[in-house]
C-alpha cells in the first residue's frame, strides 16, 4: 500500500496505536510539500526477510513527529529538501541491520529529552542529525563526495566512511 500526505494543510495523526509501514506486505508513506504526520509508535519493515517499508519526508515544512517508538527494521527513510523527522521520545530510535536512513538536505531532530539514535544499519547523506548516534557492531555512517553530515554526537563501535565529504 502507498499513503501520500501532500500539501501544507494536510495532516494525519496516528495516536494510541502503532504505524506499521511494510507490515503484511511492502508499504510506502510519503509526507511532502509541507504536510504533517504524527505517530506514537512506528515500525518500518518486518524482520530480516519480511516485507520492506519506505518513508520519504520531502520538502520544506514537511514534518514527521514520532512521540514514542521509532524502529526502522527493514527498509528506508529519506529526509530530503528540508524534510524533518522529529523524535520526541526519550527512548530515541533504532535503525536495524536492514535499515537505511538517507539525508538529502534533511534533518532528524530530538525532543526535549534529547534521544539517542542507535544504528545497526546505514546512515548516509547530507544533512543534520541532532541526537547522538550510537553506531553499533555492524552500523555504517557514510558521507559521500561533497556531502556534509552534522551529528549531535557519535559513539562509534563500527564503521565511519568519509569519501571527499565532511562529517
Amino acid at each position: 500500500a502507498i499513503v501520500v500526505i501532500d500539501g501544507p494543510n494536510s495532516r494525519w495523526n496516528v495516536t494510541d496505536d502503532q504505524l506499521l509501514v511494510g507490515g503484511q506486505g511492502d508499504g510506502e508513506l510519503h509526507i511532502r510539500n509541507g504536510a504533517y504526520h504524527h505517530s506514537d509508535q512506528v515500525f518500518i519493515g518486518q524482520g530480516q526477510q519480511g516485507p520492506t517499508g519506505i518513508v520519504a519526508v520531502h520538502g520544506a515544512g514537511s514534518t514527521w513527529d514520532i512521540s514514542q517508538t521509532f524502529h526502522l527494521v527493514n527498509g528506508q527513510v529519506t529526509l530530503a529538501e528540508g524534510g524533518t523527522l522529529r523524535l520526541a521520545a526519550d527512548r530515541g530510535g533504532l535503525i536495524g541491520e536492514r535499515g537505511t536512513l538517507t539525508l538529502d538536505d534533511g534533518r532528524l531532530i530530538g525532543g526535549q529529552f534529547g534521544p539517542r539514535l542507535d544504528n545497526e544499519g546505514t546512515i548516509t547523506g547530507d544533512g543534520e542529525i541532532e541526537p547522538v548516534v550510537e553506531n553499533r557492531h555492524v552500523g555504517i555512517v557514510r558521507v559521500g563526495p561533497e556531502q556534509h553530515l552534522v551529528l549531535g554526537g557519535l559513539v562509534n563501535q563500527a564503521s565511519v566512511e568519509v569519501d571527499r565529504g565532511e562529517l
